[in-house]
Protein backbone atom coordinates (compact mmCIF):
# COMPACT_ATOMS: atom_id res chain seq x y z
CA UNK A 1 0.00 0.00 0.00
CA UNK A 2 2.48 2.30 0.98
CA UNK A 3 4.74 1.69 -2.32
CA UNK A 4 1.43 2.70 -4.10
CA UNK A 5 0.75 5.63 -3.09
CA UNK A 6 4.39 6.47 -3.19
CA UNK A 7 4.29 5.85 -7.13
CA UNK A 8 1.31 7.48 -7.04
CA UNK A 9 2.73 10.76 -5.48
CA UNK A 10 5.98 10.57 -8.21
CA UNK A 11 3.40 10.26 -11.24
CA UNK A 12 1.93 12.99 -10.00
CA UNK A 13 4.73 15.54 -9.22
CA UNK A 14 6.13 14.41 -12.63
CA UNK A 15 2.96 15.54 -14.21
CA UNK A 16 2.67 18.44 -12.50
CA UNK A 17 6.17 19.19 -13.99
CA UNK A 18 5.52 18.22 -17.26
CA UNK A 19 5.80 21.31 -19.30
CA UNK A 20 2.90 22.42 -20.93
CA UNK A 21 2.59 21.53 -25.12
CA UNK A 22 0.73 22.40 -27.49
CA UNK A 23 -2.01 20.07 -29.11
CA UNK A 24 -0.67 20.45 -33.01
CA UNK A 25 -0.76 17.46 -35.19
CA UNK A 26 2.71 16.10 -36.16
CA UNK A 27 4.08 17.29 -32.40
CA UNK A 28 3.29 13.62 -31.40
CA UNK A 29 6.86 12.88 -30.69
CA UNK A 30 7.77 15.92 -28.93
CA UNK A 31 5.26 15.55 -26.51
CA UNK A 32 6.01 12.33 -25.89
CA UNK A 33 9.90 13.24 -25.57
CA UNK A 34 8.75 16.22 -22.88
CA UNK A 35 6.06 14.28 -21.10
CA UNK A 36 8.82 11.74 -20.83
CA UNK A 37 11.39 14.32 -19.86
CA UNK A 38 8.67 16.31 -17.48
CA UNK A 39 8.24 12.27 -15.72
CA UNK A 40 12.48 12.27 -15.41
CA UNK A 41 12.96 15.22 -13.95
CA UNK A 42 9.90 14.81 -11.07
CA UNK A 43 11.66 11.94 -10.35
CA UNK A 44 15.12 13.66 -10.00
CA UNK A 45 13.74 16.23 -8.16
CA UNK A 46 12.54 13.42 -5.63
CA UNK A 47 16.05 12.03 -5.21
CA UNK A 48 17.62 14.77 -5.13
CA UNK A 49 15.75 17.10 -2.63
CA UNK A 50 15.61 14.53 0.08
CA UNK A 51 19.47 14.24 -0.24
CA UNK A 52 19.34 18.34 -0.20
CA UNK A 53 17.10 18.56 2.68
CA UNK A 54 19.04 15.70 4.74
CA UNK A 55 22.29 17.49 4.10
CA UNK A 56 20.80 20.61 5.15
CA UNK A 57 19.58 19.15 8.15
CA UNK A 58 22.91 17.44 9.19
CA UNK A 59 24.91 20.62 8.41
CA UNK A 60 22.29 22.72 10.75
CA UNK A 61 22.51 20.11 13.40
CA UNK A 62 26.62 20.10 13.27
CA UNK A 63 27.23 23.45 13.18
CA UNK A 64 27.06 24.36 16.91
CA UNK A 65 29.38 21.63 17.43
CA UNK A 66 31.53 22.56 15.11
CA UNK A 67 31.25 26.26 16.82
CA UNK A 68 31.85 24.54 20.92
CA UNK A 69 34.90 22.73 19.12
CA UNK A 70 36.10 25.94 17.34
CA UNK A 71 36.34 27.36 20.79
CA UNK A 72 33.37 29.86 19.73
CA UNK A 73 34.75 30.47 16.57
CA UNK A 74 31.67 32.17 14.43
CA UNK A 75 33.85 31.48 11.10
CA UNK A 76 33.47 27.71 11.51
CA UNK A 77 30.31 27.98 12.56
CA UNK A 78 29.51 30.01 9.31
CA UNK A 79 31.86 27.66 6.91
CA UNK A 80 29.75 24.68 8.09
CA UNK A 81 26.13 26.33 7.89
CA UNK A 82 25.78 28.04 4.86
CA UNK A 83 26.83 25.28 2.90
CA UNK A 84 24.32 22.79 4.09
CA UNK A 85 21.81 25.41 3.86
CA UNK A 86 22.22 27.32 0.77
CA UNK A 87 21.88 25.97 -2.65
CA UNK A 88 19.84 24.65 -4.87
CA UNK A 89 16.85 22.35 -3.79
CA UNK A 90 15.20 21.80 -7.01
CA UNK A 91 15.91 20.94 -10.38
CA UNK A 92 14.74 22.64 -13.64
CA UNK A 93 15.42 21.09 -17.09
CA UNK A 94 17.70 23.30 -17.97
CA UNK A 95 19.65 22.01 -14.80
CA UNK A 96 19.51 18.25 -16.39
CA UNK A 97 20.26 19.56 -19.79
CA UNK A 98 23.70 20.86 -18.58
CA UNK A 99 22.78 24.66 -19.42
CA UNK A 100 22.67 26.01 -16.03
CA UNK A 101 24.67 24.32 -13.60
CA UNK A 102 22.99 24.03 -9.92
CA UNK A 103 24.14 24.28 -6.47
CA UNK A 104 24.02 21.27 -4.34
CA UNK A 105 26.69 23.02 -1.74
CA UNK A 106 25.60 26.33 -0.85
CA UNK A 107 28.10 29.39 -1.03
CA UNK A 108 28.88 31.55 0.96
CA UNK A 109 26.86 35.23 1.14
CA UNK A 110 28.98 37.07 -1.42
CA UNK A 111 30.57 34.70 -3.05
CA UNK A 112 30.51 34.33 -6.92
CA UNK A 113 28.74 30.76 -8.37
CA UNK A 114 32.16 28.58 -8.56
CA UNK A 115 33.03 27.04 -12.54
CA UNK A 116 30.66 24.42 -13.62
CA UNK A 117 32.30 21.53 -14.70
CA UNK A 118 30.01 20.26 -17.55
CA UNK A 119 31.12 17.78 -20.20
CA UNK A 120 33.15 19.97 -22.10
CA UNK A 121 35.28 20.39 -18.66
CA UNK A 122 35.35 23.84 -16.47
CA UNK A 123 34.59 27.15 -17.78
CA UNK A 124 36.67 29.46 -15.41
CA UNK A 125 40.14 29.03 -14.68
CA UNK A 126 41.64 27.41 -11.35
CA UNK A 127 39.61 24.46 -10.90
Amino acid sequence: MRLKSMSTLILALALFMAPATSSHAGEGMDTAKELGAGIGLGVANVGYFCGKLVYAVVGTAVTPVAWAVSGGDNQVARRTFYPSVRGDYLLSMDNLTGKEPFDFIGRMPGEDRPGHVGSRGPIEEGF
